[in-house]
């Protein structure tokens, strides 16, 4: 038997939240002993395959890029999130998927102007797509709110309320229901994700995988708290509260809400006890937090050892996302042994059991986030939050176990043309 090429097609290679999930499992099917290679636009330490374009592919992309992005301004779209019109494509990327040497395409997040709505109808290859976030049902949002994506964008649902942002919607959509006549493969990394796909009237019939993320146990895990407060200067009497700064702009990571809840948890808490400690993007001269409690601020942070040592130093993990897939942040913060607060809402389900290894918020009560917190503080040292979350990580997120997920799936997609893999 031969042995199985996978070629994952993702806008970048360990780098943003889906460049990182499509990293650790290319690695853990490798250490299955799996050919599984990345093919992406950028790659962080030059790993994977990353082609170098002629000029004229150069000139035709970046006339692609402006054709996409003039779309959304000639029709004045405004959106809380990222939206991606993908309605020209560069189409060299799928003469090379279609050239390649592999037996299965497994796509991830392939915005960006990489692979348009019509370039992944050509690709001929066996494909699985794993949904990193809501585009592939929706329009031309990658987060909506709405639930207008469940059945197409209809008109008459909306006949009082009508936008350019919903026409937009409903032009990108119907393209989207033209062209992908075949059904695909999806994977869904979160029970959200699965439901939502299985609410959309575009990708309801099509298969529906549900496998977590991965993430290496062997890297992420817990590390002792009071050697790593010695070496980053923070006092052992601390109660260390972390998060990830978002770019202020992205609603749906919802610091808006979490600065609520900080502002309520300043006047009924000690605040000399507290330190908060963030790591990303950094706070505006303005924001109030500066004011609210003692801080630290590890900026954006790329080596994946300090970052480890970050959480480590940690008392408490808070995320305060409206919406989010399969949090990389509270996963990592869960293998390190961290308890978490978040909101009972999408992914957060499938990572934090309420009163096991942390809280879950109803959506968006942030006095009660900050109650939480106060309880979480109270409760330290007297609940096995810490280890639950550590063998949950164990239980259910290992590489070795979301691997083997995959290659049923894939084994599954290649026994139509008797090429499997085990």
């Amino acid at each position: 038997m031969k042995k199985i090429k996978i070629i994952h097609i993702n806008h970048t290679n360990n780098i943003g939240g889906a460049g990182i999930a499509v990293a650790r499992l290319n690695d853990a099917l490798i250490k299955q002993g799996i050919n599984s290679e990345i093919w992406s636009n950028f790659s962080k330490n030059k790993s994977g395959f990353v082609p170098k374009k002629k000029p004229i592919e150069k000139i035709y992309e970046l006339i692609v890029r402006v054709l996409n992005k003039s779309i959304c301004f000639i029709f004045f779209i405004k959106a809380k999130s990222l939206i991606s019109t993908q309605y020209f494509g560069s189409h060299f990327w799928v003469k090379r998927i279609n050239n390649s040497d592999a037996d299965l395409i497994h796509l991830h997040w392939t915005q960006h102007n990489m692979l348009s709505i019509s370039d992944i109808s050509k690709i001929k290859k066996p494909i699985v797509w794993t949904n990193h976030d809501m585009w592939v049902f929706c329009g031309v949002e990658h987060v909506d709110y709405s639930e207008y994506w469940q059945n197409g964008y209809n008109f008459e649902n909306r006949l009082n309320d009508l936008n350019m942002l919903f026409f937009l919607n409903k032009v990108i959509w119907n393209k989207k229901k033209r062209e992908w006549k075949k059904k695909i493969n999806m994977i869904a990394p979160s029970s959200w994700m699965s439901e939502c796909l299985k609410k959309s009237i575009l990708t309801q019939n099509w298969p529906i995988h549900q496998i977590y993320n991965a993430i290496d146990i062997n890297f992420w895990y817990p590390i002792d708290k009071n050697v790593l407060r010695k070496k980053y200067n923070i006092s052992k009497e601390k109660i260390v509260l972390l998060f990830n700064m978002p770019r202020t702009k992205d609603y749906h990571k919802g610091y808006d809400l979490l600065l609520k809840s900080f502002e309520y948890l300043s006047n009924v808490i000690n605040k000399r006890n507290i330190l908060v400690v963030y790591y990303g993007f950094e706070l505006s001269n303005s924001d109030n937090l500066k004011n609210l409690f003692d801080f630290k601020s590890f900026g954006k942070v790329n080596d994946h050892i300090l970052l480890r040592d970050i959480y480590n130093l940690a008392d408490i993990y808070l995320s305060s996302s409206r919406i989010d897939n399969l949090s990389n942040c509270v996963l990592e913060a869960c293998a390190c042994g961290l308890p978490i607060i978040a909101y009972n809402v999408c992914g957060f389900k499938n990572l934090v059991r309420n009163n096991f290894n942390g809280y879950l918020v109803s959506p968006f009560d942030t006095r009660d986030f900050a109650n939480k917190i106060s309880l979480m503080i109270k409760e330290i040292g007297k609940n096995d939050f810490k280890k639950n979350s550590r063998n949950m990580v164990l239980e259910k997120f290992r590489s070795e176990i979301i691997s083997k997920k995959h290659l049923y799936v894939y084994n599954t997609i290649l026994s139509e043309t008797n090429n499997q893999i085990l």
